[in-house]
């Protein structure tokens, strides 16, 4: 993901997050579970109405700049991730309810997809090549071990 969502990124998030979940509860819940510092949440003010909250805690991660990256980043990669919509189908207009948060999640997917898709193999190839250095740090040892070893013979 870029260093920044792009404008219509960042609608799309908002708008994925207001119709995402019915209860602000839920909504919080799963806010709580995405983002790495909560105090942010504290900082919202959860009296107003759900698309209004996610509205302003996007604009308050946007604003933090470069510090709140990866929060955006997951916050786009687990929206982006829900594929059961079973909590909106099982309220009244619950089929209407899903079908507008699929529509909005597949909209933000669109706009990000791609990029948190590229980020999630870049870190896989980074575990990689960290188990491969260490792999051959340890066959570097047995190596000089084995050398050693002739050389007493």
């Amino acid at each position: 993901m870029p260093k920044r969502l792009s404008p219509a990124a960042v609608v799309a998030l908002k708008e994925a997050l207001g119709v995402l979940y019915w209860y602000k509860n839920d909504l919080r819940s799963f806010l709580h579970e995405c983002l790495s510092d909560t105090k942010t949440l504290s900082l919202v003010d959860w009296n107003n109405p759900k698309r209004q909250v996610a509205s302003d805690l996007v604009d308050r991660l946007v604003r933090e700049g470069p510090r709140s990256v990866g929060d955006l980043t997951r916050l786009c990669h687990e929206v982006c991730s829900v594929k059961s919509f079973r909590h909106l189908e099982q309220l009244d207009g619950g089929a209407e309810k899903a079908a507008r948060a699929k529509a909005a999640i597949a909209h933000l997917n669109s706009l990000v997809g791609t990029n948190v898709q590229v980020e999630d193999e870049e870190r896989q190839c980074e575990e990689r090549r960290k188990k491969a250095a260490e792999k051959l740090k340890t066959n570097s040892a047995v190596r000089q071990k084995l050398t050693d070893c002739v050389k007493d013979i």
